[in-house]
This record gives C-alpha cells, structure tokens and sequence, in this order.
C-alpha cells in the first residue's frame, strides 16, 4: 500500500507547486514585456523603381 504523507509531506508538494506558479508567472510577465517593448509599426517598403 501506499505511503501516508504527514504533515511535512503535503507541505513540501504545496511549496514545489507554489514555486512552479512562480516560475510560470515570471516567465509570462518576461514574454509579455518584450512582446510590448518590441511591438510597434514596421514602416512600408518602398519600391525600387528597377522596372
């Protein structure tokens, strides 16, 4: 049969999600900050008259 976890067990698991949480919501707030720095218009292309 399986392994009762005590306390320290449950707490351990809570602590391992909480720093994946983390983990995850930095990387999205680093993906949406660059995502907005780099956001802007790129200008129109110009034609090169060779026709």
């Amino acid at each position: 049969m399986g392994r009762r976890l005590g306390r320290a067990g449950g707490a351990g698991r809570l602590l391992k999600v909480l720093q994946q949480v983390v983990i995850m919501v930095a990387a999205a707030a680093v993906y949406f900050g660059v995502r907005h720095l780099t956001r802007g218009e790129t200008p129109p292309r110009r034609a090169t008259g060779t026709g």
